[in-house]
């Protein structure tokens, strides 16, 4: 019995984040004729003036550098914008910075208070006097045509992201294909399906008013971009998704992919618990709105499924003796349908957004499914500091590449697949046994795709 509620939470952690893209992508597929050409429509006519607020702290200069040439080349186009950086820094680190830099534009606050990057963006707001303001990361890129729908947004606008590498490492293209994936499902397909969306955390334009009207980010939050938008969420304001993309870069190694994902899982679930469902009941939206934004926040709490199972495996495989496959049988059907669904919605996105050839997919869906699996078990543990409210500082994720050998994450999925291959093996428990040598291939192709 015991294994196969360990299948059987293991499959459901799988099971939902499938069958909820599969839902929304069947949905996108009737709808997206109509629904998805608004996305390049913008209510607002008049030109209005615009701030961009850019927090930085102990970000390498050559990413500052990049960040200062590519606002002053549209500062020379005659873009009009006021960009603000406000840096978390030491003088010595603004001293190096002034010398290895010709101009820098606009502002510059630097602030010795070092009270991390919610109150680096209410600084900002608090600085800016103009009608909108964009939220934009260190490490991200925008033109000419960003700055004109900028201007012209009522309300909240949102950018999709366009990832770019910059080391073209294995865990950068597998987090270029990921990253453009979540765009392409939970902004394009959730925008045409007429959904709540969600301000992204680089690249959201707000009108200063609306900004100041729902209230300064509080410091002790980490997702900033999931608090806005529950809070819009409470008061019936979608953000409007506009075709236009800003650059992102993504993590190039696996602790910052490690780093990255357990803070994105931390910070969804801690609002759940700061929020319950205040947001949700005081909402303006129908309940199909409503429960699917839920849903939306809700996935990194299925990483404790996932979790839990390999947890009740250990002891499944010490006490339950001749558990053979076929027994398991209608536990592998289970496990390997949404599996293939999931597979089926890579494609569809493949085919829709002319991401990339199918060979090419294919390699990068192994790879994602890989990472995934690598990363569910940290995530959980994220999760549950989240939900017994343990404070966790936050983690800027680390943009150099820097290899510290094989990353804990393999390891993890190393001893674990070995020890429950061992100890299943002894009682002969089948159904463990699979789960072991699942982990330690995991962990043979990390090595091998993510060194």
């Amino acid at each position: 019995m015991l294994t196969q509620i360990s299948w059987s939470l293991i499959i459901l952690s799988i099971a939902f984040t499938s069958i909820y893209h599969t839902l929304l992508i069947a949905s996108y597929r009737r709808t997206s004729s109509s629904n998805s050409l608004n996305i390049d429509v913008i209510d607002g006519e008049n030109i209005k003036m615009l701030s961009i607020i850019i927090p930085s702290k102990n970000e390498p200069l050559d990413v500052v550098i990049e960040s200062f040439k590519n606002l002053i080349n549209l500062i020379n186009k005659e873009m009009e914008f006021k960009p603000i950086y406000i840096f978390d820094d030491d003088l010595n680190y603004i001293y190096r910075l002034i010398e290895n830099v010709e101009a820098i534009p606009g502002v510059v606050i630097l602030r010795s208070n070092l009270s991390g990057r919610n109150s680096a963006i209410n600084d900002g707001v608090k600085f800016s006097y103009e009608d909108n303001i964009m939220v934009l990361d260190i490490d991200c890129k925008i033109d000419e045509e960003i700055i004109r729908y900028a201007k012209k947004c009522n309300d909240v606008c949102v950018f999709p992201w366009r990832p770019y590498v910059k080391y073209n490492t294995f865990i950068e293209q597998t987090m270029d294909f990921m990253t453009s994936y979540g765009t392409w499902i939970y902004y394009i397909v959730r925008n045409a399906n007429n959904l709540h969306i969600f301000p992204l955390g680089s690249g959201t334009v707000y009108s200063r008013e609306l900004f100041m009207k729902i209230g300064m980010l509080p410091n002790n939050i980490i997702q900033d971009d999931i608090y806005l938008g529950l809070k819009l969420l409470e008061n019936g304001i979608s953000p409007k998704l506009i075709n236009r993309n800003i650059y992102v870069t993504v993590p190039s190694t696996l602790e910052a992919a490690r780093i990255q994902q357990c803070r994105w899982a931390y910070g969804a679930i801690q609002l759940l618990r700061l929020f319950r469902f205040k947001s949700f009941v005081k909402s303006p939206y129908t309940y199909k709105k409503k429960i699917e934004a839920f849903t939306y926040i809700f996935q990194p709490f299925l990483t404790l499924f996932y979790t839990i199972g390999i947890a009740i495996a250990f002891l499944a495989g010490l006490v339950e003796k001749s558990i053979y496959l076929a027994i398991m049988t209608p536990f592998l059907i289970f496990f390997v349908l949404p599996l293939f669904f999931e597979v089926m919605n890579f494609v569809l996105f493949v085919r829709d957004s002319n991401y990339s050839n199918i060979k090419r997919a294919l390699f990068l869906i192994g790879r994602t499914s890989a990472l995934t699996n690598l990363l569910a078990i940290f995530e959980s543990l994220y999760v549950i500091g989240a939900i017994l409210n343990i404070k966790i500082p936050y983690r800027i994720t680390p943009k150099s590449l820097i290899r510290k050998g094989i990353d804990l994450a393999i390891l993890t999925s190393l001893v674990l697949g070995i020890t429950l291959t061992f100890i299943s093996l002894y009682t002969c428990n089948r159904g463990v046994v699979l789960i072991g040598v699942m982990q330690i291939l995991t962990a043979a192709y990390s090595i091998i795709r993510f060194k």
